[in-house]
């Protein structure tokens, strides 16, 4: 996922897809490649969607500092109205939200992905033995290993909205529903996260395709404000200035889909 790439990438996907035969959700998305089919550039991140006959499946991976910043500090949330409308005229939306993290886990998976994912922000005390600029490419993946854990560990629930049949509810990733959701960091410092949604729960059916409307979206830090976290403001010339302002805006765009057939 890099610069060059982006740039050839349209903003939003413009064609439906078959997802890969035999999809794992593991949070390596080793079956596209490394060749994700859009990035959006409001939000900043490279995306693919695609189904099979019974799941609607999501691939985010994002290499950008900030953006991983604020979704570890917010998560990602997938949103789906059958309806096809989008934004203020979306009614009865259908939403995914992960990872829900608390804010301190949080930071500290942050600083065990190391210097590749890092926002410019002052190296915690007891976490500066871990600055990984000091080490091998070797230790490196080593501390990567320990965020992923740490991921692993802390982002046990997914919140799901407005699906019929489901509660609106916190799920755990070892829900009944099959509703599953990884992420995890590569050795290079990319953010992947990928997700599986059953059919069913958002009333499509792969026999009778239809257009719906999707959104990918990144809700602002001040929406939910979590313990600890805070925004860090300068005076200059005496003009307050919120310096986490792209943490404390909302971005998101909105596409259409229909089902890719058999």
């Amino acid at each position: 996922m890099y610069p060059g790439k982006a740039q050839k990438l349209p903003n939003i996907q413009e064609a439906n897809l078959r997802a890969p035969i035999g999809i794992k959700i593991d949070g390596r998305a080793k079956e596209w490649k490394d060749s994700l089919h859009a990035y959006n550039k409001a939000t900043q991140v490279y995306y693919t969607i695609s189904n099979d006959d019974e799941n609607l499946y999501l691939t985010v991976k994002a290499d950008k500092p900030r953006v991983i910043t604020k979704i570890i500090d917010v998560g990602i949330t997938f949103i789906v109205n059958k309806g096809g409308k989008k934004g203020s005229e979306a009614k009865e939306d259908m939403s995914v939200t992960y990872p829900m993290l608390d804010f301190a886990p949080g930071q500290q998976i942050l600083w065990y992905a190391g210097s590749r994912v890092r926002s410019e922000v002052a190296v915690p005390a007891f976490l500066q033995e871990h600055d990984t600029t000091r080490y091998s490419n070797q230790h490196v993946d080593s501390l990567i290993a320990i965020a992923n854990t740490l991921l692993g560990n802390h982002a046990k629930n997914i919140d799901v909205r407005g699906m019929p049949g489901i509660k609106d509810t916190l799920l755990s990733v070892y829900n009944e529903e099959r509703i599953r959701t990884v992420a995890r960091f590569g050795n290079d410092g990319v953010y992947t996260y990928e997700l599986a949604i059953p059919l069913k729960y958002l009333g499509l059916d792969v026999n009778v395709p239809q257009k719906f409307s999707y959104s990918v979206h990144l809700e602002n830090r001040l929406t939910h404000p979590k313990r600890g976290m805070r925004s860090t403001y300068i005076y200059p010339n005496g003009i307050v200035t919120d310096i986490d302002q792209d943490l404390d805006s909302t971005t998101d765009f909105w596409a259409y889909y229909t089902l890719a057939g058999k």
